[in-house]
């Protein structure tokens, strides 16, 4: 019985004990549920803050440690790159010791030599800088590589074909013609090349030699058939209207493709005496109905030369809807009168001017198609466009979008330069013919309401999202449109020169909508409301529709955003100033010494997106009651432009007391942006101010 009364007493102190034990982990429950609320709330308020942590990761992740940054930062330094062959050689000697080779060792020296003379000379890295900001100093180092007979022929070759592109743009056609002739006398080729033939015949033009540059074609002709950049060259060489015509129609026709013809023989070959014949296609593709967007502003003169061209797509079935962006000409009488005449026409008109892609994106909300496409007001398109990227998409079911190609010509349709430089081609992507599934517009809204380069942004969303197989590149050697080339366009001035893709507004536009793109987890992240401005990422105010007149502010931060081993430096005093000042913007000024492709790092785009941070590009004029340079070996070259700034007080970083480099930084600034009486300060000064 006490055995029992013992066993009793066991189980009510184990049970007691579980008890506790309940109590205990109940507690613990209710204490880690009200942490997990806390943590909750916690994670909402600070939401934009987790995107700074995560970029702060990758940057840590990157750097590792602030030993590696020190590390990093001594191993792009010029001292160290130069001593490259020394280093090298020591290690040589050193392993040599320990196998007693002689031959082992003068190979190895050999071997050294070679690699740093070639790591030495980069052709494209010096174009890229020369078209990046810094011509003075590229286009010397790129002479003296081009006349060097240590470096590599390929790269030689590079440097001149680079002093070519240059000589053309800036109009000295003779200099250009000199390079281009360079390459042949040093590296000479038995059968004629193409790539090498079109560039000259482009520079042989602009110098009256056409029968020159006829025999060049020719020779290719010969040599390598047909094909469509030759072709194109003749056009371009035609000194009669019916000769570049059979030159074009010499492309469609060995491709199955109905030729041009004109709409009146009695007068001159031009854009707006032109058309391609309607031919019959399968019924079933007309089941699909296509919505074509056209924006249009003081188009009233031209549009008959779009219009026109798609109401005779073999595509019946399609809805034109001109959108006119509040334009001060008749557009909208012109359109008027189409629409009266052919219900497929629609005309909507805007009560304020907005620019091309806010004009789109006004034209979808009246889109009713399967499949949506946009159109410039004075591109012209061959019958079967539409049809042939309406097929590409039918029979492939993947892909969400096509894409087709353009020649950009003069008025009597003789072929241009493709691109902004000197190129080996007169064909080229024609970004306003995309052709998307209405489904891609429902997922991932419409186009970034800028000035320019929105085509581009938008493209690269979807793929993005879809993949970069989800736009089919349709007949790359078929110029299904043709474009009429106006350097009074936004194409062609010099904010918003297709020129700044390489240095200014194009290039920070197109890097800030990457780095939004990067930061992506799903097609939500993406979308932009086509009814309304809502973009999630830095934009420089001169791609911005409404801009103010003048613009003020409190401090300009003017440094090289990109570099590495400064990010930390950089990040703090971003953060101090959006702290301490309400407008503040910043300039990055790359570093000639470093890696020309390298972008604005991701935190700096945050702190950007994060605080209103305004990014300047050259030439825009801007005032600030400050302007502090850091990183201030930027300063030790001239950049070729910057913004135009009127400024109060003007402070520089700069732990180096060296009156001669204080000099020339300060002769550099002048220069660049006409900035004098500059206070030179240390970085914790700066921090200060």
């Amino acid at each position: 019985m006490t055995e029992g009364i013992e066993k009793q007493l066991l189980d009510a102190s184990d049970l007691q004990e579980l008890l506790q034990k309940r109590n205990e982990l109940e507690e613990l429950l209710a204490q880690e549920e009200e942490q997990s609320i806390f943590l909750a709330e916690e994670i909402k308020k600070v939401e934009h803050q987790l995107h700074s942590v995560k970029n702060r990761y990758k940057r840590e992740a990157a750097l590792r440690s602030k030993n590696k940054k020190e590390l990093d930062k001594i191993n792009k330094s010029r001292s160290w790159k130069l001593s490259l062959p020394v280093r090298k050689l020591g290690e040589v000697v050193k392993k040599s010791k320990e196998n007693d080779s002689e031959e082992q060792f003068n190979t190895a020296v050999k071997d050294i030599v070679v690699q740093s003379e070639n790591e030495k000379y980069n052709a494209r890295a010096l174009d890229r800088k020369l078209w990046g900001g810094y011509s003075n100093y590229a286009l010397e180092e790129l002479l003296e590589l081009k006349n060097s007979e240590n470096a590599p022929m390929n790269e030689r070759m590079r440097a001149t074909r680079s002093l070519s592109r240059w000589y053309y743009d800036h109009q000295e056609y003779e200099k250009a013609y000199e390079e281009l002739e360079y390459i042949n006398e040093v590296k000479p080729i038995n059968n004629p090349n193409p790539d090498r033939v079109i560039t000259e015949i482009k520079v042989m033009k602009k110098l009256g030699e056409i029968k020159a540059a006829r025999r060049k074609v020719w020779e290719v002709i010969n040599s390598r058939g047909l094909q469509t950049n030759l072709c194109l060259s003749m056009a371009h060489l035609a000194e009669e209207e019916l000769e570049r015509l059979n030159w074009y129609n010499l492309v469609y026709d060995k491709n199955g493709y109905n030729q041009i013809r004109k709409i009146d023989e009695q007068k001159p070959l031009d854009l707006e005496n032109i058309y391609t014949p309607t031919t019959a296609i399968d019924k079933g593709l007309n089941k699909f109905k296509v919505s074509v967007i056209i924006p249009a502003y003081n188009a009233a003169d031209l549009i008959h030369i779009a219009l026109d061209s798609l109401l005779k797509q073999t595509i019946q079935n399609i809805e034109i809807i001109v959108v006119d962006d509040c334009s001060p000409d008749n557009t909208a009488e012109v359109v008027s009168k189409y629409a009266e005449q052919d219900e497929r026409v629609k005309l909507i008109k805007k009560e304020n001017n907005e620019g091309a892609y806010a004009a789109r994106n006004t034209g979808l909300q009246y889109a009713t198609g399967d499949f949506i496409t946009i159109h410039d007001s004075d591109d012209w398109s061959h019958s079967q466009k539409i049809e042939i990227q309406l097929k590409a998409l039918i029979k492939n079911p993947s892909a969400v979008g096509s894409i087709s190609y353009l020649v950009r010509a003069s008025k009597d349709i003789c072929p241009l330069n493709a691109g902004s430089l000197l190129s080996v081609k007169f064909l080229m992507m024609n970004s306003s013919s995309l052709l998307v599934r209405r489904s891609v517009i429902d997922n991932l809204g419409g186009w970034d309401s800028v000035r320019v380069a929105g085509d581009t942004e938008f493209l690269w969303r979807i793929e993005k999202i879809y993949g970069d197989e989800s736009i089919i590149r349709v007949e790359p050697t078929i110029p299904l449109s043709i474009a009429l080339s106006n350097e009074n366009s936004l194409t062609g001035t010099s904010t918003t020169h297709v020129k700044t893709i390489h240095f200014g507004l194009r290039r920070t536009y197109r890097e800030s909508f990457q780095w939004w793109h990067e930061q992506a987890e799903s097609a939500k992240d993406l979308y932009m409301d086509p009814t309304q401005v809502n973009r999630h990422f830095p934009c420089p105010v001169p791609n911005m529709l409404k801009r103010p007149e003048v613009r003020e502010y409190d401090i300009v931060v003017i440094a090289d955003f990109s570099s590495e081993s400064d990010q930390e430096l950089l990040d703090e005093m971003l953060k101090k100033f959006t702290n301490n000042y309400e407008k503040v913007a910043l300039f990055h000024w790359p570093d000639y010494n470093g890696n020309p492709s390298r972008t604005i790092a991701n935190n700096i785009y945050y702190l950007a997106s994060k605080h209103q941070i305004d990014l300047l590009v050259p030439n825009e004029e801007i005032s600030t009651e400050k302007m502090i340079f850091l990183t201030p070996r930027i300063l030790d070259y001239k950049l070729d432009s910057a913004p135009k700034i009127k400024y109060g007080k003007t402070y520089a970083a700069d732990e180096d007391k060296s009156s001669e480099t204080r000099m020339n930084r300060e002769k550099n600034l002048i220069k660049t942006m006409n900035v004098k009486d500059i206070e030179w300060c240390t970085t914790e000064e700066l921090k200060n101010i």
